[in-house]
């Protein structure tokens, strides 16, 4: 819903080119939901070290948000190509989003809108990534 919002609204020239089955981000989340959860538990010593106790979940979640968002975002627009095109070429920089909108879940008000809040800006970045890699103007 939010990524045909911006899509009519900011980015009309990217066309979708994806598809609307749910089969890949299920498939994404059965693959990711075990990795974190292992991540997790393998670095729960860590957080006896106080410095680490807050940045190491960080991380988990903000990798975790990265994985998720990332492909929610490209799959009703982007062909399996440029999926793996865009996923290789801005993983770093997918993940830094996520790290940003991972930090809004530290403040307690925010953490109400941080889901809609990480869509859009997943969203925002991923079309414009679109409509570069597509050459049409945003």
């Amino acid at each position: 819903m939010v990524m045909r919002f911006l899509q009519a609204r900011h980015y009309p020239g990217v066309e979708r080119r994806g598809t609307g089955s749910p089969l890949p981000g299920l498939a994404n989340l059965a693959l990711a939901l075990p990795l974190f959860a292992v991540g997790y538990l393998l670095t729960l010593p860590l957080w006896l070290i106080p410095p680490l106790a807050l940045v190491i979940p960080w991380f988990w979640w903000s990798w975790l948000t990265a994985r998720l968002m990332r492909l929610d975002s490209l799959i009703e627009f982007a062909d399996r190509d440029e999926r793996a095109a865009l996923e290789t070429r801005y993983r770093r920089e997918y993940l830094l989003l996520a790290m940003l909108v991972s930090l809004l879940n530290l403040i307690p008000p925010l953490f109400l809108v941080t889901p809609v809040l990480s869509a859009l800006a997943f969203g925002h970045y991923t079309l414009a990534r679109l409509g570069e890699r597509r050459a049409i103007p945003s």
